[in-house]
């Protein structure tokens, strides 16, 4: 069954399936290059980057639209990463479980959480990450802006302003 498939897209490519197999195979090892220099060598942040892009990929690919484009695709997106991150970090712990056993007052609390937020907002803006507005066209336009982080400084950007592969 491989090897018939391996043959069609052959044909199909106007290549030979030597050639076909070796465009894989190149393909495949460009793939695991540019995971490593996102993510470097740790297995399981390159697990959970392949899951979560793999279920964006699957939403997008039935919906028919990216997720930065439409708001059903993003709520598909959202909750289906939403469980991927449940199960490879734990539904079962929460924040008040950590601030329990590691923040001895509410300032050590406060700090851990901007922190956190401090790492999600700083890959937002590096990355230039927007979203679809909600049903009912509360915005104008495709994208809006993101929330002012905890430091006070304003996010803004979509996705069309990253390169596309």
């Amino acid at each position: 069954m491989l090897r018939s498939k391996l043959e069609a897209a052959a044909e199909m490519n106007g290549r030979s399936l030597t050639q076909e197999v070796e465009f894989r195979l190149e393909r495949s090892l460009e793939q695991d290059e540019l995971l490593v220099a996102l993510v470097g060598q740790a297995s399981h942040a390159q697990n959970l980057v392949r899951a979560v892009s793999t279920v964006i990929r699957r939403v997008e690919g039935v919906t028919g639209r990216r997720f930065t484009d439409h708001w059903e695709t993003l709520f598909y997106c959202r909750r289906a990463v939403s469980k991927v991150c449940n199960f490879v970090f734990g539904s079962d712990y929460n924040d008040q479980e950590f601030f329990a056993m590691s923040a001895a007052d509410e300032d050590e609390r406060r700090r851990y959480a901007e922190e956190a937020d401090r790492y999600a907002y700083d890959a937002l803006r590096d990355l230039g990450l927007g979203l679809p507005p909600a049903p009912g066209g509360r915005e104008a336009d495709m994208s809006r802006r993101l929330p002012l982080d905890p430091f006070g400084e304003e996010i803004s950007a979509t996705l069309d302003n990253l390169p596309q592969s």
